[in-house]
């Protein structure tokens, strides 16, 4: 059927305009369900992100376990943690994950926890500290995040594990005594803290048992030991956990105990004969024996072709508080 020009444009003219109120109604309508079904949809993005964020998390676990951690492993988690943050600001979760990013990153660059820095910390050295200087701003993130993961309301699966890393800045920068830091982990179960983190609670274990005096408890750190992965185990002997039960014995002026201990170690001659030699003079001096803890220093100064100048220091304190003791050696 013919129909006019003008009745042929005027029935193009209504069919766009019904296209594009269809397409009008039908954009609003996605809007609508859109702004409707909103914090699915965000719930739906979040959970893709956590769901991603788990699997690098997993895979960073288990380079840490394997003992010979990947660096590019452990950088992807570390992104994918402070990645997520940004988006969840909230999170108890996110927070403890970006701490432990910085623990990684830590780990990453070479950080190490032995016996020799319990040894140094349970003896009040200096030294310690100074040895994780490169450390010292990947410490303090650490630990802010970690406060700011437990300071939220929300409660999370990984809140044993982020006290580990509390108690280990608090530990490692002096902010509590060894004693408080002892009792704040020793009621969690090892089995409560993430796999890569119980080296962590071990060796907070065994400094805070030492340090506080615990003797008894320093047993049951070397079983603890044994409960980890074996590339993550400390390495320690039985000289080792001798030494730290002399020192657990002279915090709590079991001197007699201490000097057993002490005596066992210096049948040889290295750094734990050495460090079992200052303490063992540190209890004459106690005893109030200065001249007997002089000698026994000077001894030993002699054995170390006088390079050991913390022996000095030590005998220079001794006079200071016993002005009539005196020394053999002129450097002083």
């Amino acid at each position: 059927m013919y129909l006019p020009r003008h009745h042929q444009l005027e029935l193009r003219g209504k069919s766009h305009f019904t296209r594009n109120l269809f397409l009008t109604l039908f954009a609003l309508g996605l809007v609508g369900f859109a702004f409707w079904k909103r914090n699915d949809i965000k719930s739906y993005f979040i959970s893709s992100a956590l769901q991603k964020q788990t699997k690098l998390e997993n895979k960073a676990i288990e380079s840490v376990l394997s003992g010979k951690p990947s660096k590019e492993v452990l950088q992807e988690f570390i992104t994918s943690a402070r990645t997520t943050l940004q988006s969840q600001p909230t999170s108890s979760r996110a927070y403890h994950s970006v701490a432990k990013s910085y623990y990684y990153e830590m780990i990453a660059s070479g950080f190490i926890l032995n016996l020799r820095k319990i040894h140094e910390l349970a003896l009040d050295k200096r030294e310690t500290k100074n040895d994780f200087q490169d450390f010292g701003n990947l410490l303090d993130e650490m630990y802010l995040c970690s406060l700011k993961a437990r300071a939220l309301p929300n409660n999370f699966p990984e809140l044993h594990s982020n006290q580990m890393l509390i108690s280990l800045y608090e530990m490692l920068e002096g902010r509590k005594i060894p004693s408080q830091i002892f009792k704040d982990i020793e009621s969690i179960e090892l089995e409560k803290i993430s796999p890569e983190i119980r080296p962590i609670y071990v060796w907070l274990f065994l400094a805070g048992a030492a340090s506080s005096g615990q003797k008894s408890r320093i047993e049951k750190s070397a079983s603890l030991n044994e409960l980890l992965v074996e590339p993550l185990r400390l390495k320690f002997t039985n000289r080792d956990l001798e030494f730290l039960k002399g020192i657990a014995s002279f915090k709590e002026k079991n001197y007699i105990e201490s000097l057993q201990s002490l005596r066992i170690i210096k049948k040889e001659t290295d750094y734990l004969s050495r460090e079992a030699t200052k303490l063992e003079a540190e209890i004459f001096f106690q005893q109030n024996l200065p001249e007997k803890a002089i000698t026994l220093l000077e001894n030993l100064y002699y054995e170390t072709e006088s390079k050991d100048t913390e022996i000095i220091e030590i005998i220079k304190r001794i006079i200071q508080a016993k002005p009539k003791a005196k020394s053999k050696l002129s450097v002083l």
